[in-house]
């Protein structure tokens, strides 16, 4: 089963409980609601780049003047894996979930240039491009790892999992051939450049 973003009450509602990835935000640093959103939408990229094996929902929870971003999943291990891209520790601060766990947004935004967050208009140079792919792509293999060691996972999903990390591992191999190809070329074009110079 495909991944499928549902309502939020479908999953908050659900019996046996979802498990939840909440976003919180520090009380003396607060977000603008236009950061905020464009850190849901962020995550929910982040999410989708992870294929959730299950039903997931999001959610902007605003209480007493502060707001966090919520995450649940119908499975276990798709909430694992968010959490390890994250970063987020268990805790017991949400009541009525199977599983929580939580992380701080302001982290993710200044540490993380995870798949998920826009990357910035500018043009980066090829290397650089390359660089960030291979970061971003070991970082989802890393939550895959973390989440096959998950022991409720289902034999189903976790096939699906492991065949998932084979192909992007695959990938990480091809794209580090590539950025290995290109400082070789970067390389050699700078010591002709050197040559031709000290021949004038």
């Amino acid at each position: 089963m495909g991944m499928s973003r549902v309502p939020w009450h479908m999953l908050r509602n659900r019996h046996p409980p979802a498990h939840l990835v909440a976003g919180a935000i520090q009380a003396d640093r607060p977000l603008a609601d236009s950061d905020l959103k464009k850190l849901q939408t962020g995550l929910e990229r982040l999410v989708g780049k992870l294929e959730p094996a299950g039903k997931y929902a999001t959610t902007i929870v605003t209480d007493d003047g502060s707001s966090e971003v919520h995450f649940a999943f119908e499975h276990e291990g798709d909430a694992r894996r968010l959490a390890a891209a994250v970063n987020a520790k268990a805790t017991v601060a949400y009541p009525g979930w199977a599983t929580q766990q939580a992380f701080l947004l302001r982290d993710v935004a200044v540490a993380a240039p995870l798949a998920s967050f826009p990357l910035p208009t500018t043009r980066r140079p090829a290397r650089d491009k390359l660089k960030h792919e291979i970061y971003v792509l070991g970082k989802i293999i890393e939550a895959n790892a973390s989440t096959l060691t998950s022991k409720t996972m289902n034999d189903e999903d976790r096939e699906a999992l492991q065949k998932q990390t084979t192909t992007r591992m695959a990938h990480l191999k091809l794209l580090q051939q590539r950025l290995d190809r290109l400082s070789n070329y970067n390389a050699l074009s700078t010591a002709r450049g050197d040559l031709s110079r000290g021949r004038r």
